[in-house]
């Protein structure tokens, strides 16, 4: 716990906000249920998702490390929404996203690779911004 880490003394001193953080994420890992949400949608649209089929069942863990918290169901559609964060227009070291060009994993799916980015309207700044991803599965 976090007053077993930081230790007792008498001297003055300052513990680390981060420390306290630590120890309370590492709390919540094993205690907290998990959800999942996108709060900032972008449709990613899979262009080689099979035509007789509406969607394809998925059966993902509710919890990556602890496997007796059950699973749920879930379907992959020829339309699938991803977080705008997971997505860059231009990709670099170390980013496991998705960019133009390059696969990645879809959480309890299936890999995919952005083929084409569909960009929008300008907007007030007179940038436009993705809209709509087209990717192929594997």
């Amino acid at each position: 716990t976090f007053c077993a880490q930081i230790g007792v003394s008498r001297a003055a001193n300052s513990i680390g906000l981060h420390k306290l953080d630590a120890v309370v994420r590492a709390e919540l890992d094993v205690s907290a249920p998990r959800a999942r949400a996108v709060l900032r949608p972008l449709a990613v649209r899979i262009i080689n998702f099979p035509a007789e089929v509406d969607a394809i069942p998925l059966t993902i863990a509710n919890h990556p490390k602890n496997p007796a918290s059950g699973e749920h169901a879930a379907a992959f559609t020829p339309v699938v929404v991803i977080d705008r964060d997971d997505f860059r227009m231009v990709d670099s070291k170390g980013y496991y996203g998705l960019a133009p060009g390059k696969t990645a994993m879809l959480r309890g799916a299936f890999a995919i690779t952005v083929r084409d980015v569909v960009m929008s309207e300008s907007d007030n700044d007179g940038e436009s911004q993705p809209s709509e991803l087209v990717a192929e599965y594997h």
